[in-house]
């Protein structure tokens, strides 16, 4: 990226990139919701069985051990799904 010496000479490169971003995230945003929803969907019967005693395994661990990644990331799909499933889907 060269010296930028006003807002015209980036103009086509801003609107190239908008374009990129909206494609992109009309696929993203809606798949990090849908996961997030089954996230949440999973999180509360271990919930419960944690509570029944029936799991020992905390929901961080369970998730690492059986899915492969770290609570950090489930947290972010399950708050965009709590932020953003309340919207119509773009898709549709």
């Amino acid at each position: 990226m060269g010296l930028i010496s006003n807002l015209e000479s980036i103009k086509d490169h801003l609107i190239y990139g908008y374009k990129v971003l909206k494609r992109s995230n009309s696929v993203t945003l809606p798949a990090s919701t849908d996961y997030g929803d089954w996230l949440n969907v999973a999180f509360e019967p271990h919930n419960n069985e944690s509570l029944a005693g029936k799991q020992t395994d905390l929901w961080k661990l369970c998730l690492e051990t059986n899915v492969g990644f770290v609570d950090t990331y489930e947290r972010k799909q399950r708050t965009t799904a709590a932020v953003l499933g309340k919207y119509p889907d773009p898709r549709w």
